[in-house]
């Protein structure tokens, strides 16, 4: 039988949010973290959040100009969560996928929030470019103040 978190009644689901940069290093940490471990049972939902210009007058320029360069991150993104959630699936597990645009704590909260998410975890390679933002203080401290759940920090190598 699998120990209930605080708070867990019958026929309770708990949903885990998993962020993370889609390398193998990463899946292997989320697959041996105590986010998978804890609840076998539950539903995880891999989410990216692409962060947007940092105002609208940049964003209008930016799509209207590389409209093409938009649509490829968003499908090379979209193909990252998928495989990762092919991975966990042949694993047994029950998952989601989720491509959001916009601020990645605004956003993660608002998905942690419709969710009923019980954790948050963000595996990421500080150094590369594309998860830098997770590991900005802001970021960080924005997630912690905010989220109404658990947050656990991965730092792959």
């Amino acid at each position: 039988m699998t120990p209930k978190t605080p708070g867990e009644s019958e026929g309770y689901v708990p949903r885990v949010l998993l962020v993370y940069d889609g390398t193998a290093s990463a899946q292997q940490a989320l697959m041996h973290s105590e986010a998978l471990s804890r609840w076998p049972d539950a539903v995880f939902v891999l989410v990216a959040a692409l962060q947007g210009p940092s105002n609208e007058q940049d964003s209008a320029g930016l799509v209207d100009a590389f409209p093409e360069a938009a649509a490829a991150e968003q499908a090379h993104v979209r193909f990252v969560l998928e495989r990762g959630a092919d991975i966990l699936k042949a694993h047994g597990f029950r998952v989601d996928a989720l491509v959001v645009e916009g601020d990645c704590v605004d956003e993660l909260v608002r998905i942690a929030r419709s969710e009923s998410a019980g954790l948050v975890a963000v595996a990421h390679r500080p150094e590369a470019p594309w998860s830098r933002q997770w590991w900005q203080t802001h970021v960080v401290r924005g997630l912690i103040e905010r989220l109404p759940c658990g947050l656990m920090l991965l730092a792959v190598r």
